[in-house]
Parts: structure tokens; C-alpha cells; sequence
């Protein structure tokens, strides 16, 4: 498994991230004189790794940072390895934000709207990405949603979902390769790296939501996930702390 660390929160270093795993390779940039050109440098940069990585069908790629924008430059990596995934998005909050419908300009905000078709391209162009239709993306468990995100939500094709149905085989996902995307805060806002490590160093992904029951929390290792060609794998994690207790969806993931 190949793991790549992005120790940023937007452009703001953070060298002392605590991770789980030993990355094998940490990806930085200090190039440019604002925020948005230090975190173009920071994507660019990214993508060029994740696009260089061997093509071997039993390789995994997992990146760990503490910034959901940087999934544009993930997908952009994946694209340019001639593959186009979907996106299936574990998030406590919609991601779905625009710079006009954001009350906060918070950029965290628009991370999963800027991969889409009617998203800001901002970040997006400047890596070559070919944006994602919005029938192929699936949020999961998002339920701290902003209200233009529940209006964009009610008529947009975006597909909705919960860890509990996709525990259950009821969720529908897109056809195809996929690319997930799974923020800490899916679980609970104190959830960290470190709550996951075993997940993680094996080349898998474990998470629960906080109102899933634990007949739901069951391991997502059926049909559906292992007939599924993950390409990527970014996990984000807002917070150091460790969680008490973890019960699992299980989704596997390797690069194509």
C-alpha cells in the first residue's frame, strides 16, 4: 500500500500531524504568494504523485491530510491515469457549497461541489480535471447541511445515502471506479487518525456514523464493495484525538 501524506489545512503547514501509518512520501509545496497560488502549487503537486504511481493492480493508494480541497487534486491524479472515477463522499457536512452560496467563504465547504460540473472551477482547471457529472456522486451520512446545500441537494442529481444503507446493501452507488473520499467527522467530531490505524496499514478503510445502529455497523465487505474497482482512497482528520471505540463499514480500495 502506498501511502502519501499532505500535513495542510488549506495552505497552513502542519508538521506535526499525528498519522497512523508511516507515510511513504509527504507531499509539500511552499510556491506562491497567496493562498490560493500556495495551494494550487500544494495540488499541483499532489496530482503529479498520484499520477506517477505504478500501475499495479495490487498496489492501494491512501492519502492522509487534514483538508478536504485537496480531493480535486486526487481525482486530477486518477484522471490523468486514464481512469474516471466517481465520487462516493463519507462527510458529516454537504461539501456542496459554492463561493456565492458560502455565507462563510469557507473553502472546506465547497470541496465536494468544486469536483462537480456546477462547481467552481477555481482549482479544478488549473489541474486539467475533467469535472464530475452530478449523477455520479454520492454523499453518505451528510447531515450538517447548510440550507443553499439542501436546496442544491433537492434538485440536483447528486445521490444521498447513509453508512447505515450501504451497511444494509441498500446503497446505490455509481457504476464504475470510484473514488472515496472519507472525513473523520463522518463519525464524530473527536474521531481521528489513530482510531483507524489497523484499518489503515492493511490497506483498508473502517468507519461508522454516530446514529448508525449496531446492526448496521457491519462490515461492508459483500458484493457490492468487493466487485467495486476503488481507484483512491483520502481520508481527512480534523482532530488529534483519539476515539474510544470504532465499529466498521469495511471498503477496500487499490489503485487500477
Amino acid at each position: 500500500m502506498t501511502v502519501l501524506l499532505v500535513p495542510y489545512h488549506l495552505d497552513e503547514y502542519l508538521p506535526d500531524l499525528d498519522v497512523p501509518v508511516p507515510p511513504d512520501r509527504v507531499i509539500t509545496s511552499d510556491a506562491g504568494s497567496t493562498r490560493a497560488e500556495r495551494m494550487a502549487g500544494l495540488f499541483t503537486a499532489l496530482a503529479e504523485a498520484i499520477a506517477a504511481e505504478p500501475a499495479d493492480t495490487t498496489s492501494r493508494l491512501t492519502v492522509l491530510t487534514s483538508d478536504c480541497t485537496a480531493a480535486v487534486a486526487v481525482v486530477a491524479g486518477l484522471q490523468r491515469r486514464g481512469v474516471d472515477p466517481a465520487v462516493v463522499w463519507f462527510d458529516a457536512h454537504g461539501d456542496l457549497n459554492t463561493p456565492a452560496s458560502s455565507t462563510s467563504g469557507y473553502l472546506g465547504g465547497m470541496a465536494l461541489r468544486n469536483l462537480l460540473t456546477d462547481g467552481d472551477p477555481t482549482f479544478g482547471d488549473g489541474l486539467g480535471l475533467r469535472r464530475i457529472t452530478p449523477d455520479r456522486a454520492v454523499l453518505v451520512d451528510g447531515r450538517d447541511l447548510d440550507p443553499p446545500e439542501v436546496d442544491y441537494l433537492a434538485a440536483s442529481d447528486v445521490r444521498l445515502t447513509t453508512v447505515g444503507a450501504l451497511a444494509r446493501g441498500d446503497g446505490d452507488l455509481p457504476d464504475g471506479p470510484l473514488y472515496l473520499h472519507v472525513d473523520m467527522d463522518v463519525v464524530d467530531g473527536t474521531a481521528s487518525f489513530n482510531a483507524f490505524s489497523p484499518a489503515i496499514s492493511t490497506g483498508m478503510f473502517d468507519v461508522v456514523a454516530p446514529n448508525a445502529s449496531t446492526t448496521e455497523a457491519v462490515s461492508v465487505n459483500k458484493a457490492e464493495w468487493a466487485t467495486t474497482p476503488a481507484l483512491g482512497l483520502m481520508i481527512v482528520s480534523h482532530d488529534n484525538r483519539s476515539a474510544d471505540e470504532a465499529q466498521t463499514v469495511t471498503v477496500p480500495v487499490k489503485l487500477p
